[in-house]
């Protein structure tokens, strides 16, 4: 049998699937738009090349408005052609400022560059496209290849002249052909920044729909069975998750009204039995004395018990949450003592670990005593005579029993609070008194939990 794949959680996640799936998009995009083009050119040659990365590393002393020119000479590409040529000359102005390296320029005073560059004629310096405003020529000299270069760059004029290049620099070859990184980026830049743009946006929308169905998840969390208006709001949702919450809140009514039916059926098959009970236990005291009579008693009195747990299951499911201040301690000690004759005639020890303080809590004290009751109950019919049950109220407002019988099988311990669950099979009793107590905890906003200890036996805790 093979063994089932695994997956990424990133790729169980829609919020992940809808990143990865606008990330590989935009990807395609721009190595269509932007890399595609570049790569696959015609390679300049290595002259050319060389030009190419003497420009961008003017261009990148350029795009910091704070350094001076002088920082041109220390670029390492200018340090390397000087370097490899002789003739070697490079000439820059940028407004006021000038700098030379090597001979004086041949060709900034042959022609009025600006009357080249495309800008609308009324437009302010300061916000011409730099893209739309370069102006390029590439020349052949006697003693190598030479470009000139005239730009309005952040509202100044900029001309540099570069010549005497007869070897190219070893950094000729790079992966974008020959261009300089910072040529690329005043190229490329549009597209770059449009695909940032919208790989920002998409997560910004991913973030937003994270955030609300995570508080709808919240929400859902909080919500309180016994309320009638259990249900999922809609206000403030994206339109995209409200149909899902409408149906969800479909079937939380379907599963009401279907909750509803079955405990009116349940409550009504008890109350009705009721009477044919009270009728047979009538009859059965005129029948003659005897073992048969007997068990007959036996019977009745445990679909008598039965009958009375379905109707107090139905009213613990029907009744609206308690608001009255309990004590804890009160109510276990109550509960004790009026198991003190069961247990002493048993032969088992129980003892009572309280401090004496109230530990005060909201709820129905007839309600929770029967909670107890039952857990007592339970825990006295796997005890064996000679054995210890201990009844623990803690300050942190949780009550435990525990026992020292056989303990709950570990496959049993998430079934033994459902109605007619019984460990063993063939155990007396109708498998109810674990159901109610659980309902009994929900409606006070608590639970009920069932553990086996290290040392044997078994231990249940209502936890508010």
């Amino acid at each position: 049998m093979s063994k089932p794949r695994r997956v990424m959680p990133v790729l169980r996640s829609l919020v992940g699937q809808v990143t990865l799936l606008s990330l590989a998009l935009l990807l395609l995009a721009l190595a269509y738009f932007v890399f595609f083009p570049i790569l696959t050119r015609d390679p300049p040659e290595p002259l050319a090349r060389t030009i190419s990365l003497l420009g961008g590393a003017v261009f990148e002393v350029m795009a910091d408005s704070d350094g001076p020119l002088s920082d041109i000479r220390e670029a390492e590409d200018v340090l390397a052609a000087a370097e490899a040529n002789e003739h070697f000359r490079l000439y820059v102005t940028r407004g006021d400022e000038e700098l030379q390296i090597g001979a004086p320029p041949r060709w900034a005073d042959v022609a009025d560059y600006s009357q080249f560059v495309m800008t609308d004629p009324g437009a302010a310096p300061s916000s011409v496209n730099p893209a739309r405003s370069l102006v390029f020529f590439r020349l052949s000299e006697s003693d190598g290849e030479a470009s000139v270069s005239y730009q309005l760059f952040e509202g100044e004029q900029v001309y540099h002249e570069i010549g005497g290049i007869q070897k190219p620099i070893a950094k000729a070859e790079t992966w974008l052909g020959g261009m300089s990184p910072i040529v690329f980026w005043w190229q490329s830049r549009n597209m770059l920044i449009a695909g940032g743009a919208i790989f920002a946006g998409v997560l910004m929308l991913l973030v937003i729909l994270r955030r609300s169905l995570r508080r709808l998840a919240d929400v859902a969390r909080t919500l309180d069975p016994q309320d009638p208006s259990h249900e999922l709001p809609e206000k403030g949702l994206p339109t995209e998750i409200k149909p899902m919450v409408r149906a969800i809140n479909r079937m939380i009514r379907r599963i009401d009204e279907a909750n509803e039916e079955q405990a009116f059926f349940l409550a009504a098959a008890a109350h009705e039995l009721r009477t044919p009970l009270a009728i047979v236990r009538t009859r059965l005291e005129n029948l003659p004395e005897g073992p048969d009579k007997e068990e007959l008693k036996n019977d009745l009195r445990r679909m008598s018990r039965l009958v009375d747990q379905l109707l107090r299951l139905m009213s613990v499911r029907n009744k609206g949450k308690p608001s009255e201040t309990v004590d804890l301690v009160s109510i276990a000690k109550s509960v004790v003592a009026e198991r003190a004759p069961l247990i002493i005639d048993k032969g088992v020890e129980i003892d009572l670990d309280a401090d004496g303080q109230p530990v005060e809590v909201r709820g129905d004290e007839r309600l929770l005593k029967v909670a107890l009751a039952n857990l007592v109950d339970n825990a006295l019919s796997f005890s064996d005579p000679g054995r210890r049950l201990i009844v623990q109220v803690s300050p942190d407002r949780n009550i435990t029993v525990r026992d020292e019988g056989p303990g709950i099988p570990q496959k049993e311990l998430d079934n033994i609070f459902r109605p007619f669950a019984k460990n063993p099979p063939n155990r007396p009793g109708h498998g109810l008194g674990l159901a109610i107590t659980r309902s009994i905890m929900a409606l006070h906003g608590g639970s009920v939990d069932a553990a086996n200890l290290q040392d044997g036996g078994a231990s249940f805790a209502l936890q508010f």
